[in-house]
């Protein structure tokens, strides 16, 4: 019976941390493809640089643009004459780009309703499984 509570907790705690890695991706690298997707930068001619886009190059962006980072398919970088960077969508991926990051993100009062709801459900199982338990198995014995 405990390890059936066990693994219950487990699944909403690795809920709660996918919600939270999703919130972080829609929102901070997200910007930046969301203002690239506005301004229609899908090539090197409208390659733009940060500056541009009012985007500083925050840690989590850097990340994200990163070999191996979340955005590291979908924006592209190239150098631009003033010794600065450009950046631009990829037009290979830019139907991905639209559908994964066309929408702002859920603020994070959403996360936190998300996350105390995987907390109220996790709670409502472990109190309420070991008494559903015995009274099936009650049941099944009389049966």
């Amino acid at each position: 019976m405990g390890s059936v509570v066990s693994i219950v907790w487990l699944t909403l705690i690795g809920i709660g941390v996918a919600t939270i890695c999703l919130w972080y991706s829609r929102t901070f690298p997200g910007k930046l493809v969301r203002k690239l997707l506005e301004i229609d930068a899908t090539s090197p001619e409208t390659a733009v640089s940060l500056e541009t886009l009012h985007c500083r190059m925050t840690p989590p962006l850097r990340l994200a643009l990163r070999e191996g980072g979340g955005l590291q398919d979908l924006v592209i970088s190239l150098p631009s004459e003033d010794g600065g960077t450009l950046y631009y969508l990829s037009p290979a991926h830019l139907d991905k780009a639209q559908a994964k990051y066309r929408k702002e993100g859920h603020g994070f009062l959403s996360v936190l309703f998300a996350i105390a709801g995987l907390l109220l459900v996790g709670l409502l199982f472990h109190y309420l499984y070991p008494i559903a338990s015995d009274w099936l198995r009650s049941y099944l014995a009389a049966g």
